[in-house]
């Protein structure tokens, strides 16, 4: 089957936005799901799914065949772990 593409955004506890850049997924995360960004150091920081928002791509007379329909997920961070070992041991 075909990804998911979507943009992940951090929400800070200042309320600032951090951007983690383009990802893709299996299915579409939901609010309350948690999703795994791995780091260049072997480790993942564990966040949690606040709201996604969806960007849909019009079809038909006028639209621009060229884009594809995104999504940005908006998470707050829950933990970091290694990235050895798994979530739930």
């Amino acid at each position: 089957g075909r990804m998911v593409v979507a943009w992940i955004v951090e929400i800070q506890g200042d309320g600032s936005h951090v951007a983690h850049g383009l990802f893709r997924f299996v299915a579409m995360p939901g609010s309350c799901d948690r999703v795994s960004i791995p780091r260049r150091d072997n480790k993942f920081e564990v966040m949690g799914v606040v709201l996604i928002e969806h960007v849909p791509r019009q079809i038909g007379e006028g639209a621009d065949s060229d884009a594809e329909p995104t999504a940005t997920i908006y998470v707050q961070w829950i933990g970091g772990g290694d990235a050895t070992r798994t979530l739930f041991n």
